[in-house]
Formats: C-alpha cells, sequence, structure tokens
C-alpha cells in the first residue's frame, strides 16, 4: 500500500510538471506575440522590416530563418491586406515571423509563427488582455498566433481563414 501511494505521488509530481512547463511555454508563446503585436501595430512608419512590395523576398527570407515554408496568407475576403513583415527573437525555437495586415481603416492583426518545441495541442485557443485578443494554434512544426483588436469570433474567423492557407 505503501508502494502505491509513493509511485501515485511520484506520478502526480512529475505528470504536473510536465502540465506546468507545456502551460508556461504557451503562455510565454502568446506573451511574445502579444508584445510584439503592441510594439509594432502602432507604428506608421516602422511597422514592418520588409513591406507588402516585396512579399516574395519576405516569405523566402522568414520560411528560411525559421526553416519551414510559409505564406503570407491573403486576408482580403476578410477586409485585410498585408502591410509586410519581419523577423523577431522567439524564447527557445529560435527566430519568429510576423506578418502585419491592415483593414482600410487602419485597424490592425498580426500573425506570430514560430517552432513548436513543446508539443501544444493542436486545435485553437483563444485569450484576451488588456483589450487584445489573441488565437493560437499548431500545425504541423510550427504554431501561430493572430492577434488583434478584434472581438473573438471576428478573430476566430481570421485564424480559420489564415490556417486554411497553410499546409501541414
Amino acid at each position: 500500500m505503501v508502494a502505491l501511494v509513493v509511485v501515485g505521488a511520484a506520478g502526480g509530481w512529475f505528470a504536473n510538471e510536465t502540465l506546468t512547463a507545456h502551460t508556461s511555454a504557451t503562455a510565454m508563446l502568446t506573451n511574445d506575440a502579444l508584445r510584439a503585436h503592441s510594439l509594432f501595430v502602432r507604428e506608421k512608419r516602422h511597422a514592418v522590416e520588409v513591406t507588402a512590395q516585396e512579399e516574395a523576398h519576405l516569405v523566402t527570407w522568414l520560411s528560411r530563418r525559421l526553416q519551414a515554408e510559409l505564406v503570407a496568407p491573403n486576408l482580403e475576403n476578410e477586409g485585410y491586406r498585408l502591410v509586410g513583415g519581419r523577423i523577431l527573437p522567439a524564447s527557445d525555437a529560435g527566430p519568429a515571423a510576423q506578418f502585419m495586415y491592415e483593414t482600410p481603416d487602419g485597424e490592425r492583426v498580426t500573425l506570430y509563427i514560430e517552432q513548436d518545441t513543446v508539443g501544444r495541442e493542436v486545435g485553437f485557443r483563444f485569450t484576451e488582455h488588456d483589450g487584445l485578443s489573441a488565437s493560437w494554434w499548431k500545425d504541423g512544426p510550427l504554431v501561430y498566433v493572430l492577434t488583434g483588436a478584434a472581438p473573438r469570433e471576428e478573430l476566430l474567423g481570421l485564424a480559420r481563414a489564415t490556417k486554411a492557407q497553410f499546409a501541414s
């Protein structure tokens, strides 16, 4: 009986460590994406490193840096046009890519992409913080975070439209 208690306690301890590490990695991912969004979305002249006029170069550059085949999703049917993108530092996964989009009214959303090093869940997840919403999902070796001030259903619709343009 004592052995069962010890084994059960040890199993619970290790499971807790694994779940906590996974939760911390996901929180770090969304925090990185939210901070990058907040920093660059306000910029008028320096919102992106590479503009949409150089989309082919931007996609090639970011794909090479993330060592994965990326696309700049076309969100024009959803009312957003590509502004451009940039490379960002990521937590432990190496660099992250950020694509920025805006509406004719100047509302912006960003798509943050990095390598998935912790094996996150696949389905769409959602969070809100300080007036911003973030929807994230995993597809293949990458994890994506779409961030903006849009309401939950609008952001999830944008996330679904974005995910459909990436092949896993």
